[in-house]
């Protein structure tokens, strides 16, 4: 018996982009999507939604208890997002905001996406060996640890001179180069 192939997809925006081998891949894996007009538009911004929903397509997740999703801003969660919201917080990857909201429409920090792969992959957050950033001391304090072991694993890198910037907004090309990253390192724990 064979194995089928895996559908090779394609983005007519891509071509000598920096992230497109990675993107087309996980496009053939099904994590990441593109447009009706055949483009990723990977300077594109990612919403915590769209991230969460990537994410879970890209890993398995254990779900740690039978919560319901009890954020304050449930009813403005898009119907297409819920069930990927659900399973990550119930494996605890993506938690509110001080206020109790999940923020679906938000754009996703490059934090915030460090921190749910993180969560997502089990990574030890022990990891204060860790080659640092540059720009460490702008890292908030909740996100520290796992973006250390997210650098230790290989999975993250900085911007230009090592910077992290840990406020800036993902980009569509970012979160698919991490997730795929995220994948392999799943892929691979599992194998051993």
């Amino acid at each position: 018996m064979f194995s089928p192939i895996p559908m090779v997809i394609t983005f007519s925006d891509m071509a000598n982009h920096w992230a497109q081998k990675a993107v087309e891949r996980a496009a053939s894996l099904g994590i990441v999507n593109g447009y009706d007009d055949g483009t990723f538009q990977p300077d594109g911004k990612v919403t915590r939604a769209e991230f969460t929903a990537m994410l879970v397509r890209a890993v398995s997740l254990t779900s740690k208890d039978a919560q319901n999703m009890q954020f304050s801003d449930i009813a403005d969660i898009p119907q297409w997002a819920k069930a990927y919201i659900f399973e990550a917080a119930s494996a605890g990857v993506v938690t509110g905001y001080e206020d109790h909201s999940f923020g679906a429409d938000r754009l996703i920090s490059r934090a915030e996406m460090a921190v749910m792969v993180a969560r997502a992959i089990g990574l030890e957050s022990n990891s204060d060996e860790a080659d640092s950033f540059a720009d460490e001391d702008q890292i908030p304090a909740w996100a520290l640890q796992e973006i250390k072991a997210s650098r230790k694993a290989g999975l993250i890198q900085g911007r230009d001179n090592n910077y992290f910037v840990p406020d800036d907004q993902a980009t569509r090309a970012e979160a698919a180069v991490l997730i795929l990253a995220a994948y392999d390192n799943f892929q691979s724990a599992n194998e051993r």
